[in-house]
Order: structure tokens, then C-alpha cells, then sequence
């Protein structure tokens, strides 16, 4: 994921709308930042808040879209502790991680500075919610086997 992240992230310094958008607000000063969030796009607030720390490494492109890279190859991984907690394979692990780093629709977010790539990060919620943080090894809650036929509750 993270090769596929970083390969062409420049891209001659272009940028979408979302991620011009992104640029604008998190360059804001703080007390127009919180303004902004108050009226126009409380939604985006915390993602703006943290591009606005980011901005004090860079503000070009490729620099921008380093976090949502960083949040895919979290989210790659954790997908794939997520297949090994549901099914007790490390291949089904591999595939789960592969599939998600080579799906070109996730690469595209990898590689947007906009809270889509940052929302990758999405399968840490999923891993924690079939009881991945459990103790022991051993999944609480129902979660899915492979072996004894398609899957099978433990």
C-alpha cells in the first residue's frame, strides 16, 4: 500500500477541487479556521484542524496528501489483522490486505488530500468491533471461521 501510495503523488503539482478546498480552509488562521466551522463546514472540522498542524511541513501537493497515504497503509494492515482475527488464516489475512492495496478506487484515496483517504482508517473500528483489542489471542463476540464448510460461528 504504501508503494502504491507514494507512486506519483506529486503529480506535476495538480490538484481537485476537494483537495484545493482542504489547502484553503487548513492555511486559514485558527480564529477563521473556527469560524469557518461554526457557519459553513463543521463537518470537515477536525480533518481541517489536523491539515492545519500538517501544513507546518509543507503545503505542496504531495506533501498534503502524505496523511491520507499514511491512513491507508494503517487501514491496509488493520484489514488485514482484521481477516486474521475472522478467519484464523494468515493467507486470508495476505488477501484481505492485497485486495484492499491493489483496489484502484483505494489507491486514488490514498493519494487525495481529502478526508476520503483519511477515512481508511475506518477498519480500525471495524478490527475493535469484532473484539480485535481482546485479550489472550482469543476474539469476544461472534465473529467468522473459515474451515468446517463457508464459515462457521466459533
Amino acid at each position: 500500500m504504501a508503494v502504491l501510495g507514494v507512486w506519483g503523488l506529486a503529480r506535476d503539482s495538480s490538484m481537485g477541487n476537494d483537495e484545493v478546498a482542504t489547502r484553503w480552509a487548513a492555511l486559514l488562521p485558527l480564529h477563521q479556521l473556527a469560524h469557518l466551522v461554526d457557519n459553513v463546514d463543521a463537518v470537515h472540522g477536525l480533518y481541517y484542524l489536523l491539515m492545519h498542524g500538517w501544513m507546518a511541513v509543507g503545503t505542496s501537493p504531495a506533501v498534503m496528501r502524505i496523511p491520507s497515504v499514511l491512513s491507508m497503509v494503517v487501514a491496509a494492515g488493520l484489514i488485514a489483522i482484521l481477516a486474521r482475527q475472522l478467519t484464523g488464516s494468515g493467507w486470508a489475512a495476505l488477501f484481505a490486505g492485497l485486495i484492499m492495496a491493489l483496489t484502484p478506487t483505494i489507491t486514488y484515496y490514498a493519494q487525495t488530500a481529502a478526508l476520503g483517504g483519511w477515512c481508511g482508517g475506518g477498519g480500525g473500528g471495524s478490527w475493535g468491533g469484532v473484539g480485535g483489542g481482546g485479550g489472550g489471542g482469543r476474539s469476544h463476540g461472534p465473529a467468522l471461521r473459515s474451515g468446517r464448510g463457508w464459515a462457521t460461528a466459533r
